[in-house]
């Protein structure tokens, strides 16, 4: 549910998990790599590998990071880019990340993963019978085993009851047909007066897996090794005829809401973790024919690894222990010996599976499909679906024949590769030696510099060369327990923690900006430094802001007559250009602006255009005013937008918000240079109509929003001094840390023009102005910098209030009336609870007791919030 996600975003702060690293490396001693997702690199900690390390002495074990790296172009849609994509891959580690989307038949043919069998035949202690079988046999084809699995999830056909209820039909069953299965689909698909799908009945993917389903025929020549495709099959051909009819038949060319798909392919996520607050009522069944999708994660070994033996065995260390195979998040290990089993000193328990769910999902590792059983699926959904998208009707027959010659041409291309473009794998060099003389400096980074570790480099020796008495610069990214945080001196983090912060922990910035000549307050955008301050001092240097901002389909503004708002718009003429869009999208229903960023920060920011300060961030705590005329009056304008179908509105109380605008005229969203829209601005590949804009000003305030990656010194630090010199380095680039420029001179740097564009850097100069302006009005960025935990309680009231009004049609002025009370009432309550202490929140157990006490307070004023926050009262149910 989404206060689980907000509960962890809270213990994230506290705790300071970072991520991103640059180890060191000691010198003498035998380097294994292992290349990890940025999502798993907390698990992957020193002593981790400590076992490993004394059962092979003079080994030492580095973590790479992947960073984006690990999902690239599949080969059916262009064979060039994957073998490019896998070789980049294989080459990062000894070791790498494998799942069954990036470790691929075309990929082993051209070497670029070791074939493991040789090393596993050869391991006495290896027991293969330890796997589940479905997922064993996943990872094997041509007579070779390709990656160590360690978990693994099952898809299942995930439908909505209620849905199914109120249709009248039978549920899904594992003895459906593909008429059952479309009858369905085409009953539960809403439409509108003009016969328009407004809501598809179905949502499903992986054409092969039900194909397999119901004829049990895979798609390669198994009496070939290696094998090759093999589509000519008449079923195969009337099998692709008619799902792609059915696909047709419920397109959208508008936006709908995924969640609210009645059936849909899945893994079992909204059946483990359900939100009460869904007006869906979920179960699953297996696929028609009795079978179920399979996802595998694992460990593989490059190609190009100097060690192999050693390499094999830490993947198969990796593999099989607990702490790793648990922060896959996978509905079981894919060993059977590590089912149910907990990891040695970690506070990370998987989540409690009801038992009737379990049963299905132990019914479906039983049945699922290997997904090595599906290798060149990638080929016929090319072929049968790039004509789809294109708007041209495709041949079936001839498209299937087609795949297959392009399969079988881009195997052999793939095994000349072998010979041609070898794979090698980088042994890190070892740490530069330095004088007794000379500190090492221990600094935390918060930013995945997987894309930019030459520029961090560059840093590093720019840095060491004009500070000799630093003699290296080690960066770090385990910070999960207050004894990584022992380890460090200071650290960047992409979220603003002052004002939660112990501050006895840390060392105010104000003697050294006092000292430092270049330092300029004034240089500073808006109200950042404020943001950064407590009790009169500077206890973080702010590095970047993540603005929220709008993207506007700018092809669809010029079709329509509307002026181009990158300039700047009024709250009038933002109102205007929804009304004019409305008329021009393919469905009446479809909202012209869909939120695209959690909670009512896009709500809050409009109402503050229209004249309304509801929830007033700029006193200490938030002024609560939900009943002033003029603020009830800005509310109702605001809603009555989403009444009348302009804005997308989702339920507010309960799961954030969120609806996701990616086809939408207009849209919110947190700006960042990682953000997908900004990269595709540069993609050659892809010409997106979007462009940036800021929210819409008013006659009184102009609204703005930022979060603030910031940077601290710890109290403990070694050389403080030699902190702020390298914090005021890296501050100077922004880029670097995928944010936008927090001093007014950095935004006509040339460096950074030259590093994020020329037309980035005029929208951070429009950005700049408008958060200059002298009627701007600030709320908190998306993550962090908001205050205490009450500040995110407080707002739920109004939130529900909001609900009210615009899903249930109920009377504003009283639901806001409401809402002030309880706000009120708990924050009188909330008043006596001692200031937070981290140091006292050690482990999951202390921050959930302590954060209890704000929700008992919430739950004291108003019995219904118990449901939302069900998590701290989960033991005593």
């Amino acid at each position: 549910m989404q206060f689980r996600r907000i509960f962890t975003l809270l213990i994230i702060s506290v705790a300071l998990i970072i991520v991103a690293v640059t180890p060191l490396h000691g010198q003498g001693e035998n380097i294994v790599t292992i290349g990890v997702p940025s999502w798993m690199s907390d698990v992957f900690r020193d002593e981790l590998f400590d076992t490993f390390e004394s059962q092979h002495p003079g080994v030492k074990v580095v973590v790479v990071p992947l960073g984006n790296d690990t999902y690239f172009q599949s080969a059916g849609y262009d064979l060039d880019k994957h073998l490019e994509g896998a070789q980049k891959y294989a080459s990062y580690a000894d070791v790498i990340y494998a799942a069954n989307y990036n470790v691929s038949v075309e990929a082993t043919r051209a070497g670029y993963f070791l074939d493991l069998s040789p090393l596993i035949n050869s391991d006495s202690s290896f027991n293969t019978d330890d796997f589940l079988p479905k997922v064993w046999q996943s990872v094997q084809w041509d007579g070779g085993v390709w990656f160590v699995p360690a978990s693994a999830s099952v898809q299942l056909l995930i439908y909505d009851v209620k849905a199914f209820d109120k249709a009248g039909l039978g549920y899904p069953s594992e003895k459906w047909t593909f008429d059952d299965l479309a009858n369905a689909a085409r009953t539960l698909t809403t439409r509108d007066k003009d016969g328009n799908v407004e809501l598809p009945g179905m949502q499903v993917y992986n054409s092969a897996l039900f194909y397999y389903g119901l004829t049990g025929k895979s798609l390669y020549d198994s009496s070939v090794v290696p094998s090759v495709p093999k589509f000519d099959d008449p079923d195969l051909v009337t099998f692709l005829e008619e799902w792609t009819s059915l696909q047709k038949e419920m397109s959208v060319t508008g936006n709908f809401d995924y969640n609210k798909v009645p059936m849909t392919l899945n893994q079992p996520w909204q059946l483990t973790n359900p939100n009460p607050d869904n007006e869906q009522q979920w179960a699953a069944s297996l696929l028609p024919g009795g079978v179920a999708g399979l996802d595998v994660q694992g460990f593989a070994v490059s190609g190009g690894t100097l060690n192999p033996e050693l390499a094999y065995a830490l993947a198969n260390f990796a593999g099989s222990s607990p702490e790793v195979v648990n922060r896959f998040y996978g509905n079981s290990p894919a060993r059977r010996s590590l089912v149910g089993v907990k990891a040695e000193d970690s506070n990370f328990v998987m989540p409690a599976v009801p038992k009737d769910v379990q049963a299905i999902i132990d019914q479906a590792f039983e049945n699922a499909v290997p997904t090595s059983e599906l290798r060149y699926q990638d080929y016929l959904d090319m072929a049968v679906n790039g004509g789809a998208d294109n708007g041209t009707a495709v041949d079936i027959k001839s498209a299937v024949q087609e795949a297959q010659a392009k399969a079988i041409k881009a195997l052999d291309t793939a095994a000349e590769r072998r010979s041609t473009v070898a794979v090698y794998v980088s042994t890190p060099v070892p740490t530069p030696s330095f004088s007794e003389n000379q500190i090492v400096l221990r600094f935390g980074l918060g930013s995945d510099i997987s894309n930019n570790r030459d520029q961090w480099n560059q840093e590093v020796s720019d840095f060491l060369a004009a500070n000799p008495a630093v003699g290296n610069i080690d960066i770090q990214n385990q910070f999960y327990d207050q004894s990584d945080l022992d380890k460090i001196d200071c650290y960047y983090q992409p979220y603003n923690a002052v004002s939660s912060m112990n501050l006895d922990d840390f060392l105010s910035f104000d003697p050294f900006v006092d000292a430092d000549a270049a330092f300029d307050r004034n240089d500073f955008i808006g109200t950042v430094l404020d943001q950064v301050s407590r009790d009169s001092h500077m206890w973080a240097y702010p590095m970047v802001i993540q603005p929220s901002v709008l993207w506007y389909n700018q092809e669809m503004f010029t079709k329509a007559g509307i002026p181009s708002p990158d300039q700047g718009w009024t709250v009038d003429g933002f109102k205007d250009a929804l009304q004019t869009l409305k008329g021009t999208l393919p469905n009446e229903t479809d909202p012209v602006f869909t939120p695209g960023t959690y909670g009512n920060t896009y709500l809050l920011m409009l109402i503050a255009a229209y004249g309304g300060v509801p929830y007033d961030y700029r006193t200490t705590p938030p002024t609560i005013n939900f009943t002033d005329s003029t603020n009830v009056d800005a509310i109702r304008q605001v809603l009555d937008l989403a009444k009348d179908g302009y804005i997308g509105y989702q339920k507010l109380s309960g799961n954030g918000g969120m609806f996701g605008g990616s086809n939408s005229p207009i849209t919110d969203d947190t700006l960042s240079t990682y953000s997908w829209r900004m990269q595709n601005r540069s993609n050659p590949d892809f010409q997106d109509p979007s462009r940036l804009a800021n929210f819409p000003r008013g006659s009184q305030f102009t609204p703005v929003a930022y979060g603030i990656g910031a940077a601290y010194i710890q109290s403990h630090a070694q050389n403080p001094e030699a902190c702020y010199k390298w914090i005021s380095q890296i501050a100077k680039r922004p880029d670097l840390l995928g944010g936008m420029p927090v001093r007014l001179s950095q935004i006509n740097d040339p460096t950074i023009g030259a590093a994020q564009g020329e037309d980035v850097t005029a929208l951070y100069q429009g950005f700049a102005e408008t958060f200059q302006a002298p009627n701007a009005l600030t709320f908190p960025g998306q993550f962090g910098g908001s205050g205490n935990f009450s500040t995110y309680v407080e707002p739920l009231w109004l939130n529900k209030a909001f609900d009210n009004y615009v899903l249930e049609n109920g009377d504003l002025d009283s639901a806001l009336a409401e809402a002030q009370m309880l706000a009120t009432a708990y924050r009188e309550c909330a008043s006596v609870i001692p200031e937070m202490n981290p140091q006292q929140l050690t482990t999951p157990e202390e921050s959930k007791a302590y954060y209890k006490q704000y929700v008992d307070c919430a739950v004291k004023i108003d019995p219904s919030m118990k449901a939302q926050f069900s998590y701290f009262y989960e033991e005593s149910q």
